[in-house]
């Protein structure tokens, strides 16, 4: 029994990516010791050797083969242009230390704009890049060996060499990556839309159960808050990782269904799709659900006459996600084509779905909650609305705003359904996406500007991108490795005695893009460091400088847990560090075993660790001192930026609802859906910054990570909203009638003003965000200026219902009859649900926006409102007096 388990055990753990991808990078790291140890190391130069394998470091095969070959390309044309630089250095300008410094900065900057762009993509070549060229420029000084070339300047064989060492090494790793358990994207792609629709339905599901009144303890409210929540950071989570895995999969040649076309389109309707469910989901955990959930209207007459027509959507949605699943399992079995019979069957079962889905809806829309509650006053009603028909009013939007959604949940799983159905001959084909290495400019297609730019605004948009964030890490950047080079210029036999070339790598990893980065980062490269140092240092004691396969062993020992911390984001860093220095300090014994000036192992080892905890220092002081970019400094910006683009969509929303004309320009070109996807994706990059500024020194004392945390959550719940708003909208602008009703005298005023305060609270919260400053005193609160709106929007229907308005001013005669019958089936017609679930929607806008208003006097604070005060003041002197 207890070999079954073990065998078992061994053949999970053989199964799992994560353990295939450990042996890959063990493997292509054993290989190139074992070439650095070998006679076939002849063909590089000695001081060459330990760039293979920095490159089984860097270039680690354990990915997918669409990563590996992008990051591959990257390289080789990264080489290719600094071999070209390297010529230029030795054979132009080497003469010069002045301008090959000039040159290094300029590659380096270059390079560090890229990393700050980019690095996912860009890191590995902004690290390899400026290294070759300052090996150029440490060779034309003298510190890097002796020359090659008969003792020319320009040092050919020394060139040859490094491009064969880092080419060399890039081939080991290109070999294991294709020949030992080779990684596509396409299978982890389908894979991972399968969990998204998985946990997209069981989120329904659970919605469904909630509004069925099939929760009506808190208890199981609860329980099924906490499941929603979970299923919610899942999807989310699994985006993140689609759209890595969709880059990913646009560098590689695969036998697919799908192109990275296809794919887009899909994740497009993933996101349309848990946009709504998301809006949904944020309005079950509202204040006025509750109440709706607890009323008796809902349990005793709602819920019951409606749990009918939702089941019967419950079972059709589940129909089509089946389909779904079957589609993407099918997908995923990339060498077989499914069977005609079992297309043919899906087909008649998504027909079958379509049909009762639609049935369903019908019998949703033919029920009338407004019969079960006080919507309708007995007599004319004045402004405000008493308590007892706003609650029956505000309960009859929730229950319309479910209703709504749920037509739209119907629309966005069709054009889902319809994304994975894109390739109707289910066939495979073979994949080559080279517009994936061809340059953006000759990839993306820019409309014609209508306003040409002058030369004055073109020299302010360069002096803007010159200042910008990435800019400003390049020129520091720059700006340190000048400093660097002015040692090595001006005592080059102090720097090849200490081995300072080491320190170079150290400067281009310590020093970050901002001060959070390199601040966090600090103990774990000394730890890192010093910790393969000392391993090796062990290793070379035991089996001394020659001992070829007893260091071949060694290094595979450490290499074992070594790469599986590499796999941890928390650890990577720490895992490349420590591999690199061991890795360095192996070869550098081994390249000089018959060198008699080379030190003593404790000396070197000494040195090694003092020169790169003096590197790590002088990185620190430098980002401090030398215009810091501080990591609070960059999330506030974020951060107002967010409410910069919070008052676009909000505005986008309503101009696509009241004006027609701007209604036909939004809704074709689908910007309403991009700002949500850009905003969604914004708030997804915010918590690297948070976690950076957390470990910012700070003297005004310790970050309140907890408080920006709270609005960052509160945004993505007033995202929820705004896309509540953009649903119950729908996809078409309201008609003529409609927009005159709702630009009618006192409810078009307070429909201005309710625009008007949340723009203009938003603008006030990016500006406080910005520049940190207080809040104004008495701001307008939001919510009130809904419920003026709520209470005109009422007023002015049951004034009609009463005939309180003449008719040749009445803005609903014509729409809505006068009788109470006649009333309350005009609010269940399709044009009044979408306006009874914007009024809803507006108000949960209007609550989450004035719950930001808090945090920030929370995080801020307010200026006092000394008018007010002084007006008491005086008040109380006149009381006084008297």
């Amino acid at each position: 029994m207890s070999m079954d388990r073990v065998t078992r055990f061994v053949k999970a753990a053989v199964s799992a990516r994560q353990a295939k991808d450990w042996f890959k990078a063990l493997v292509a790291f054993i290989l190139a010791f074992a070439f650095v140890f070998s006679s076939w190391a002849t063909c590089v130069q000695p001081r060459s050797l330990g760039n293979i394998i920095l490159m089984t470091i860097f270039q680690t095969p354990a990915r997918t083969v669409g990563s590996f070959l992008d990051t591959s390309f990257l390289l080789i044309i990264c080489i290719l242009v600094c071999s070209a630089v390297w010529a230029f250095i030795q054979a132009v300008v080497g003469s010069s230390y002045t301008a090959m410094a000039v040159v290094l900065c300029a590659v380096v900057y270059c390079f560090s704009v890229l990393r700050a762009t980019n690095p996912n993509r860009f890191l590995v070549p902004s690290l390899v890049g400026p290294l070759f060229v300052f090996t150029s420029v440490a060779s034309v000084v003298g510190v890097n060996g002796r020359n090659t070339t008969d003792g020319d300047l320009f040092d050919s064989n020394f060139l040859i060499s490094t491009i064969k060492s880092y080419l060399i090494g890039i081939a080991i790793c290109l070999a294991v990556n294709i020949l030992i358990f080779p990684d596509l994207a396409a299978p982890h792609l389908n894979q991972q839309f399968r969990s998204v629709v998985e946990n997209l339905s069981s989120l329904l599901n659970s919605m469904l159960k909630t509004v069925n009144g099939l929760e009506s303890l808190q208890e199981e409210y609860e329980a099924g808050v906490a499941e929603r929540t979970s299923l919610v950071a899942k999807i989310q989570r699994d985006f993140g990782a689609i759209e890595m895995m969709i880059d990913q999969a646009s560098g590689e040649i695969s036998y697919s269904l799908y192109s990275i076309k296809d794919y887009n389109r899909i994740l497009k309707s993933c996101k349309g799709l848990s946009a709504v469910l998301f809006s949904f989901n944020t309005s079950l955990k509202s204040d006025a659900f509750q109440r709706l959930l607890k009323s008796p209207e809902f349990t005793e007459q709602i819920a019951p006459s409606m749990r009918g027509s939702w089941g019967k959507i419950g079972s059709s949605f589940q129909l089509v996600f089946d389909d779904i699943l079957e589609k993407l399992l099918c997908a995923s079995k990339t060498m077989s084509r499914p069977p005609v019979d079992i297309e043919a069957a899906l087909t008649e079962r998504v027909s079958v779905a379509i049909h009762q889905a639609t049935t369903s809806l019908q019998a949703l829309e033919s029920h009338r909650p407004s019969e079960f509650l006080l919507v309708i006053s007995e007599s004319y009603v004045e402004n405000p609305v008493p308590a007892e028909l706003r609650e029956g009013w505000e309960k009859l939007l929730q229950v319309t705003f479910y209703t709504l959604a749920c037509k739209h949940v119907v629309k966005e799983l069709a054009q889902l359904h319809s994304a994975v159905h894109t390739n109707s001959e289910s066939k495979l084909h073979i994949r080559f996406h080279v517009r994936h290495y061809l340059p953006w400019f000759l990839v993306q297609r820019t409309a014609p500007k209508e306003h040409k730019q002058t030369f004055g605004e073109r020299l302010s948009a360069l002096k803007n991108w010159f200042l910008s964030g990435p800019s400003i890490f390049a020129l520091k950047l720059s700006c340190a490795i000048l400093c660097f080079l002015m040692v090595l210029y001006s005592q080059p036999a102090t720097f090849q005695k200490w081995n300072l070339s080491g320190a170079f790598v150290t400067i281009l990893v310590a020093i970050s893009p901002s001060l959070g980065q390199t601040y966090l980062g600090l103990p774990v490269q000394i730890i890192g460091t010093t910790f393969g140092c000392s391993i090796a240092y062990g290793g070379i004691a035991a089996f001394g400088k020659d001992g070829a396969y007893g260091l071949t062993v060694f290094a595979a020992l450490l290499a074992i847990p070594t790469f599986l911390l590499m796999f941890n984001p928390k650890t990577l860093i720490l895992a490349i560090l420590t591999l690199l220095s061991f890795s360095n300090f192996i070869v550098a014994s081994y390249v000089n075993r018959m060198n008699p000036t080379f030190p003593e192992l404790e000396v070197y080892l000494y040195r090694v660790i003092v020169v790169t905890s003096g590197a790590l220092t002088f990185s620190v002081v430098f980002t401090l001192l030398i215009y810091p970019t501080l990591s609070r400094r960059l999330l506030r910006e974020k951060l107002a930026e967010l409410f910069r683009d919070f008052a676009t969509y909000f505005s986008e929303i309503m101009l696509s609802q009241i004006s027609a004309v701007e209604a036909s320009r939004i809704l074709q070109d689908g910007s309403v859906n991009d700002t949500r996807n850009m905003i969604l994706s914004k708030l997804f990059a915010l918590q690297p910054l948070l976690a950076y500024s957390a470990a910012e020194p700070r003297l005004e004392g310790k970050f309140p990570s907890a408080k920006y945390l709270a609005v960052i959550s509160s945004m993505h719940a007033f995202l929820d909203r705004l896309e509540s708003l953009r649903v119950s909208g729908g996809d078409e602008p309201f008609d003529a009638r409609e927009r005159a009703f709702l630009k009618f005298g006192t409810l078009g005023e307070a429909r201005h003003e309710m625009n008007t305060t949340l723009r203009m609270l938003l603008y006030v919260f990016s500006s406080a965000m910005a520049t940190k400053a207080r809040l104004p005193p008495a701001l307008p609160n939001a919510s009130l200026a809904r419920d003026k709106l709520f209470h005109a929007f009422v007023s002015t229907i049951m004034n009609h219902i009463h005939n309180e308005h003449p008719t040749e001013t009445d803005p609903l005669e014509g729409m809505m009859p006068h009788s109470k019958a006649g009333a309350l089936e005009t609010l269940n017609t399709e044009k009044w649900l979408r306006l009874l679930s914007f009024s809803s929607s507006a108000r949960e806008v209007s609550k989450e926006l004035d719950h930001f208003g808090e945090l920030m006097k929370d995080l801020f604070g307010e200026y006092p409102d000394v008018f007010t005060k002084a007006a008491a003041l005086e008040t109380a002197q006149v009381v006084d007096s008297k």
